[in-house]
């Protein structure tokens, strides 16, 4: 029987490998942005005549501040891409039939973890909320679990609205996911569960492509 593998498709894990890969060298490319303009900042606040401090918010090289939450929205996405594949992944290759047979993405259920049953949507966001997938195995620490749920807060609307969608009264202004990350390397712990995201996706992308390639081989042989 020939593997019904779409290549094109959702169905096959390099996809979302190659988008992931693409939302990162984007993401890096902000976040050098904003570095450059933090670095940069030093230089545009003078001290004031009696006091304090006066900052030249014109400068072109302040603006691209704001490119940290860009940094974070396109980290999340591509964070997103990388679970979205595991999870497919894992599932094609338990029961290539189940994820082949689906022709609209937006179909698709996948079982939780402990349940054989197809409940999940993959089309919602939350990082963690992927994480109760059947087949995602991967562990994350709490530290990394909680840098999700930041990327997250960027992801629905912090890289992309000025003000959150829904009202909180703790964070009327939305200044949480505004602000920058207080740790002088925060970028670490990021660049940490992506490596290890995107080494899962690609060691199932390629038991995907070799089982992809037996079906046929042993088609073309019969």
């Amino acid at each position: 029987m020939v593997s019904n593998l779409n290549v094109a498709g959702f169905q096959n894990g390099t996809n979302w490998f190659n988008m992931a890969t693409t939302l990162k060298n984007s993401a890096d490319k902000m976040r050098e942005a904003y570095l450059e303009s933090e670095n940069h900042l030093n230089t545009l606040i003078r001290p004031a005549p009696g006091g304090g401090f006066t900052i030249n918010l014109d400068d072109k090289d302040f603006i691209d501040i704001d490119q940290y939450r860009v940094f974070m929205m396109l980290m999340g996405y591509s964070m997103e891409n990388l679970f979205r594949g595991i999870i497919i992944t894992g599932m094609w290759l338990n029961d290539a039939d189940s994820v082949d047979a689906i022709v609209d993405y937006s179909k698709l259920k996948v079982p939780l973890k402990g349940s054989a049953e197809p409940t999940l949507s993959l089309m919602k966001h939350g990082l963690q909320r992927l994480l109760t997938a059947r087949d995602m195995n991967m562990k994350f620490t709490d530290e990394e679990k909680e840098m999700m749920d930041k990327l997250d807060e960027f992801i629905t609307w912090g890289g992309r609205y000025p003000f959150p969608k829904e009202h909180d009264e703790n964070d009327p202004s939305g200044l949480k996911a505004l602000k920058s990350l207080e740790d002088p390397y925060p970028y670490q712990i990021i660049d940490t569960i992506y490596t290890k995201a995107m080494e899962e996706l690609n060691r199932l992308c390629k038991l995907q492509g070799d089982k992809h390639s037996a079906k046929d081989d042993s088609s073309s042989s019969a």
